[in-house]
Protein backbone atom coordinates (compact mmCIF):
# COMPACT_ATOMS: atom_id res chain seq x y z
CA UNK A 1 0.00 0.00 0.00
CA UNK A 2 1.73 3.16 -1.10
CA UNK A 3 -1.24 5.88 -1.90
CA UNK A 4 -4.60 6.75 -0.62
CA UNK A 5 -6.37 9.91 -1.45
CA UNK A 6 -10.17 11.21 -1.87
CA UNK A 7 -12.33 10.64 -4.92
CA UNK A 8 -12.75 14.08 -6.65
CA UNK A 9 -16.32 14.06 -5.33
CA UNK A 10 -14.86 13.64 -1.65
CA UNK A 11 -17.58 10.52 -0.97
CA UNK A 12 -15.06 7.69 -1.42
CA UNK A 13 -11.38 6.93 -1.33
CA UNK A 14 -9.16 5.22 -3.24
CA UNK A 15 -6.25 3.23 -2.24
CA UNK A 16 -3.63 2.30 -4.37
CA UNK A 17 -0.94 -0.70 -4.04
CA UNK A 18 2.55 -0.87 -6.07
CA UNK A 19 2.03 -4.00 -7.21
CA UNK A 20 -1.14 -6.35 -8.40
CA UNK A 21 -2.40 -8.18 -5.40
CA UNK A 22 -4.47 -11.37 -4.84
CA UNK A 23 -6.97 -9.37 -2.94
CA UNK A 24 -6.94 -11.60 -0.13
CA UNK A 25 -9.02 -13.59 -1.89
CA UNK A 26 -12.32 -11.08 -1.70
CA UNK A 27 -13.53 -11.09 -5.08
CA UNK A 28 -16.99 -8.92 -4.36
CA UNK A 29 -17.06 -6.10 -1.54
CA UNK A 30 -16.77 -6.61 2.18
CA UNK A 31 -16.37 -4.36 5.26
CA UNK A 32 -13.64 -2.17 5.34
CA UNK A 33 -12.91 -3.38 8.57
CA UNK A 34 -11.82 -6.86 7.86
CA UNK A 35 -8.74 -5.20 5.92
CA UNK A 36 -8.31 -1.61 7.49
CA UNK A 37 -7.89 0.66 10.45
CA UNK A 38 -8.89 4.20 10.50
CA UNK A 39 -10.50 6.45 12.71
CA UNK A 40 -14.97 6.54 12.70
CA UNK A 41 -17.26 3.83 12.10
CA UNK A 42 -14.89 2.00 9.10
CA UNK A 43 -17.61 -1.11 10.19
CA UNK A 44 -19.96 0.71 7.89
CA UNK A 45 -17.79 1.58 5.27
CA UNK A 46 -17.79 -0.53 1.79
CA UNK A 47 -14.58 -2.11 0.19
CA UNK A 48 -13.85 -3.36 -2.89
CA UNK A 49 -10.95 -4.24 -4.99
CA UNK A 50 -10.06 -4.01 -8.77
CA UNK A 51 -9.99 -6.74 -10.81
CA UNK A 52 -5.75 -6.58 -10.88
CA UNK A 53 -6.22 -5.82 -7.07
CA UNK A 54 -4.12 -2.85 -7.36
CA UNK A 55 -6.52 -0.74 -6.53
CA UNK A 56 -9.32 -0.58 -3.26
CA UNK A 57 -12.05 1.65 -3.42
CA UNK A 58 -13.76 3.10 -0.30
CA UNK A 59 -17.09 3.81 -0.11
CA UNK A 60 -19.82 4.68 2.72
CA UNK A 61 -16.92 6.85 4.86
CA UNK A 62 -17.25 8.26 7.80
CA UNK A 63 -18.43 11.67 6.90
CA UNK A 64 -16.51 13.08 9.53
CA UNK A 65 -13.19 12.80 8.20
CA UNK A 66 -11.03 15.00 6.20
CA UNK A 67 -7.04 14.63 4.38
CA UNK A 68 -4.89 14.31 6.67
CA UNK A 69 -5.65 11.03 8.42
CA UNK A 70 -4.02 7.72 8.89
CA UNK A 71 -5.13 4.58 7.48
CA UNK A 72 -3.48 1.39 8.25
CA UNK A 73 -3.93 -2.09 6.14
CA UNK A 74 -4.08 -5.28 9.08
CA UNK A 75 -0.90 -7.19 8.55
CA UNK A 76 -0.91 -10.76 7.50
CA UNK A 77 -3.81 -10.59 4.84
CA UNK A 78 -2.64 -9.76 1.12
CA UNK A 79 -0.12 -11.35 -1.02
CA UNK A 80 1.38 -10.47 -4.62
CA UNK A 81 -1.05 -11.80 -7.16
CA UNK A 82 0.03 -15.24 -7.91
CA UNK A 83 -1.13 -17.40 -11.15
CA UNK A 84 0.95 -20.49 -10.01
CA UNK A 85 -0.45 -24.01 -9.63
CA UNK A 86 1.64 -25.29 -7.65
CA UNK A 87 2.21 -28.05 -10.78
CA UNK A 88 5.33 -25.65 -11.89
CA UNK A 89 8.43 -27.12 -11.15
CA UNK A 90 10.86 -25.46 -8.48
CA UNK A 91 7.63 -23.10 -8.12
CA UNK A 92 6.55 -22.34 -4.38
CA UNK A 93 2.65 -22.37 -3.76
CA UNK A 94 0.61 -19.32 -4.17
CA UNK A 95 -0.08 -20.35 -0.49
CA UNK A 96 3.45 -19.73 0.34
CA UNK A 97 3.99 -16.20 -0.69
CA UNK A 98 4.81 -14.03 1.99
CA UNK A 99 2.26 -12.17 3.43
CA UNK A 100 1.90 -8.57 3.58
CA UNK A 101 2.85 -6.61 7.30
CA UNK A 102 1.38 -3.93 8.96
CA UNK A 103 1.19 -0.34 6.71
CA UNK A 104 0.01 2.75 6.85
CA UNK A 105 -0.61 5.66 4.69
CA UNK A 106 -2.13 9.44 5.18
CA UNK A 107 -5.01 9.68 2.54
CA UNK A 108 -4.54 13.08 0.99
CA UNK A 109 -7.20 15.14 -1.13
CA UNK A 110 -7.37 14.33 -5.11
CA UNK A 111 -5.40 16.13 -7.36
CA UNK A 112 -8.29 17.62 -8.93
CA UNK A 113 -11.39 18.21 -6.73
CA UNK A 114 -14.73 18.48 -8.20
CA UNK A 115 -16.29 22.04 -7.87
CA UNK A 116 -19.43 23.05 -5.94
CA UNK A 117 -22.49 23.44 -8.93
CA UNK A 118 -25.01 25.45 -7.96
CA UNK A 119 -26.82 28.96 -9.16
CA UNK A 120 -28.49 31.98 -7.06
CA UNK A 121 -32.10 31.95 -7.30
CA UNK A 122 -32.66 35.81 -6.22
CA UNK A 123 -36.35 36.68 -6.33
CA UNK A 124 -37.57 39.40 -7.48
CA UNK A 125 -34.96 40.27 -9.85
CA UNK A 126 -36.54 44.05 -10.67
CA UNK A 127 -37.49 45.22 -6.85
CA UNK A 128 -39.87 47.52 -6.10
CA UNK A 129 -39.56 50.13 -2.85
CA UNK A 130 -40.96 47.59 -0.41
CA UNK A 131 -39.11 44.50 -1.62
CA UNK A 132 -37.10 42.49 0.07
CA UNK A 133 -34.41 39.64 -1.71
CA UNK A 134 -35.12 36.11 -1.13
CA UNK A 135 -31.94 34.57 -1.43
CA UNK A 136 -31.89 30.27 -2.76
CA UNK A 137 -29.12 27.98 -3.37
CA UNK A 138 -30.48 25.02 -1.62
CA UNK A 139 -30.28 23.17 -5.32
CA UNK A 140 -26.03 23.47 -4.53
CA UNK A 141 -24.24 20.32 -5.13
CA UNK A 142 -20.75 18.88 -4.82
CA UNK A 143 -20.13 19.31 -0.78
CA UNK A 144 -19.73 15.53 -0.26
CA UNK A 145 -22.48 15.21 1.62
CA UNK A 146 -20.72 17.36 4.30
CA UNK A 147 -21.77 20.97 5.45
CA UNK A 148 -19.72 23.08 3.29
CA UNK A 149 -16.17 24.35 4.80
CA UNK A 150 -16.85 28.01 3.76
CA UNK A 151 -19.67 30.00 2.45
CA UNK A 152 -19.36 33.89 1.96
CA UNK A 153 -21.88 36.10 0.34
CA UNK A 154 -20.99 39.88 -0.69
CA UNK A 155 -23.45 42.84 -2.40
CA UNK A 156 -22.10 45.34 -4.63
CA UNK A 157 -23.80 48.70 -5.89
CA UNK A 158 -23.54 50.16 -9.23
CA UNK A 159 -24.92 53.67 -9.33
CA UNK A 160 -24.51 56.02 -11.92
CA UNK A 161 -21.41 57.62 -10.67
CA UNK A 162 -19.62 54.72 -8.40
CA UNK A 163 -19.88 51.67 -7.33
CA UNK A 164 -19.70 50.22 -3.66
CA UNK A 165 -19.78 47.24 -1.43
CA UNK A 166 -23.23 47.03 0.55
CA UNK A 167 -21.98 45.31 4.20
CA UNK A 168 -24.43 42.07 4.66
CA UNK A 169 -26.18 41.05 7.75
CA UNK A 170 -23.38 38.82 9.78
CA UNK A 171 -25.80 35.78 9.79
CA UNK A 172 -26.17 35.67 6.00
CA UNK A 173 -23.18 32.87 5.53
CA UNK A 174 -25.15 31.04 8.65
CA UNK A 175 -28.33 31.07 7.28
CA UNK A 176 -27.11 30.21 3.71
CA UNK A 177 -24.99 27.31 4.79
CA UNK A 178 -27.33 25.44 7.07
CA UNK A 179 -31.05 26.37 5.11
CA UNK A 180 -29.67 27.22 1.83
CA UNK A 181 -31.74 30.66 1.44
CA UNK A 182 -32.36 33.59 3.10
CA UNK A 183 -33.86 36.83 3.17
CA UNK A 184 -31.91 40.17 2.39
CA UNK A 185 -34.25 43.68 3.71
CA UNK A 186 -34.93 46.31 1.20
CA UNK A 187 -33.09 48.52 3.40
CA UNK A 188 -29.64 47.02 1.72
CA UNK A 189 -30.41 48.11 -1.87
CA UNK A 190 -31.02 51.21 -3.56
CA UNK A 191 -33.93 52.83 -5.52
CA UNK A 192 -32.64 53.57 -8.94
CA UNK A 193 -29.39 51.50 -8.79
CA UNK A 194 -28.43 47.87 -9.75
CA UNK A 195 -26.99 45.48 -7.53
CA UNK A 196 -24.50 42.05 -8.02
CA UNK A 197 -24.85 39.58 -5.19
CA UNK A 198 -22.29 36.79 -5.24
CA UNK A 199 -21.72 33.96 -3.08
CA UNK A 200 -19.00 31.42 -2.88
CA UNK A 201 -19.17 28.09 -1.76
CA UNK A 202 -16.19 25.88 -0.59
CA UNK A 203 -16.35 22.28 -0.17
CA UNK A 204 -14.33 20.14 2.35
CA UNK A 205 -11.88 18.98 -0.48
CA UNK A 206 -11.17 23.26 -0.74
CA UNK A 207 -12.61 23.45 -3.87
CA UNK A 208 -14.71 26.95 -4.61
CA UNK A 209 -16.86 28.23 -6.89
CA UNK A 210 -19.05 31.61 -6.77
CA UNK A 211 -22.04 32.75 -9.07
CA UNK A 212 -23.52 35.68 -9.02
CA UNK A 213 -27.04 37.15 -9.76
CA UNK A 214 -27.87 41.00 -10.54
CA UNK A 215 -30.73 42.74 -9.29
CA UNK A 216 -32.09 46.34 -9.68
CA UNK A 217 -34.57 48.34 -7.77
CA UNK A 218 -37.31 50.72 -8.98
CA UNK A 219 -38.88 53.75 -7.80
CA UNK A 220 -42.39 51.98 -7.49
CA UNK A 221 -44.22 51.00 -4.78
CA UNK A 222 -43.96 47.01 -5.35
CA UNK A 223 -43.51 44.77 -7.88
CA UNK A 224 -44.48 41.08 -7.78
CA UNK A 225 -41.81 38.45 -6.83
CA UNK A 226 -42.53 35.39 -8.89
CA UNK A 227 -40.43 32.76 -8.59
CA UNK A 228 -40.39 28.70 -9.95
CA UNK A 229 -39.53 26.46 -7.22
CA UNK A 230 -36.12 24.54 -7.03
CA UNK A 231 -33.16 24.35 -9.28
CA UNK A 232 -32.78 26.61 -12.63
CA UNK A 233 -31.66 24.11 -14.50
CA UNK A 234 -33.74 20.39 -14.86
CA UNK A 235 -32.09 17.12 -16.37
CA UNK A 236 -34.51 14.94 -17.56
CA UNK A 237 -34.66 11.41 -19.82
CA UNK A 238 -36.65 12.12 -22.80
CA UNK A 239 -39.89 9.69 -21.27
CA UNK A 240 -39.85 11.80 -18.00
CA UNK A 241 -42.04 14.51 -17.29
CA UNK A 242 -41.64 17.97 -15.90
CA UNK A 243 -43.47 19.42 -13.26
CA UNK A 244 -42.91 22.89 -12.31
CA UNK A 245 -44.63 24.55 -9.24
CA UNK A 246 -44.57 28.59 -8.99
CA UNK A 247 -45.29 31.10 -6.22
CA UNK A 248 -46.10 34.53 -6.42
CA UNK A 249 -46.36 37.35 -3.71
CA UNK A 250 -46.07 41.28 -3.94
CA UNK A 251 -44.97 42.60 -0.47
CA UNK A 252 -47.49 45.57 1.46
CA UNK A 253 -45.94 48.65 3.14
CA UNK A 254 -46.07 47.04 6.31
CA UNK A 255 -43.32 44.00 4.66
CA UNK A 256 -46.49 41.70 4.53
CA UNK A 257 -46.20 39.24 1.64
CA UNK A 258 -49.85 39.33 0.01
CA UNK A 259 -50.80 36.71 -2.68
CA UNK A 260 -54.31 37.63 -2.88
CA UNK A 261 -55.51 39.32 -6.42
CA UNK A 262 -52.59 37.12 -8.17
CA UNK A 263 -53.14 34.87 -11.21
CA UNK A 264 -50.63 32.37 -12.90
CA UNK A 265 -50.15 31.78 -16.78
CA UNK A 266 -47.40 29.74 -17.75
CA UNK A 267 -45.79 30.13 -21.30
CA UNK A 268 -42.67 28.18 -22.61
CA UNK A 269 -40.22 29.16 -24.86
CA UNK A 270 -38.19 27.68 -27.05
CA UNK A 271 -33.87 28.59 -27.45
CA UNK A 272 -34.85 31.10 -29.62
CA UNK A 273 -37.56 33.11 -27.15
CA UNK A 274 -40.23 31.98 -28.82
CA UNK A 275 -43.54 30.85 -27.51
CA UNK A 276 -44.03 26.99 -28.10
CA UNK A 277 -48.25 27.07 -27.95
CA UNK A 278 -48.21 23.39 -28.07
CA UNK A 279 -47.05 22.85 -24.91
CA UNK A 280 -49.71 24.07 -22.55
CA UNK A 281 -49.77 22.12 -19.13
CA UNK A 282 -52.39 19.66 -17.65
CA UNK A 283 -52.56 20.65 -14.04
CA UNK A 284 -55.30 21.51 -12.32
CA UNK A 285 -53.62 23.78 -10.10
CA UNK A 286 -52.82 27.15 -11.83
CA UNK A 287 -49.64 27.00 -9.81
CA UNK A 288 -47.99 24.10 -11.56
CA UNK A 289 -46.90 23.03 -14.91
CA UNK A 290 -47.29 19.45 -15.57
Amino acid sequence: MNAASFNSDGTGITVAFDSPTDRAGKLTSFPCSDMLKYPGGQSSSVCRFSRDGRMLKIQKIDLTLLPGFKLTLRENLLRASCWLTGSEKGARPCVEWNVSREAAVVVSAPAIAMRPRFSVNAAPLRMGANDALTVDISSAVGSGGRPWRSVSASLTRRGSNDTMTVALPPSTPTELSETGATVLDKEYFEAGSSHVLSVTLCSFLGACSTETVSVTKAQVFSTPVVRIEGSSRRDLFAKQSLTLKGSAWVTTAQGVQDRSFLNYEWEVLSSSGLVLPGLRSKSASPRMLL
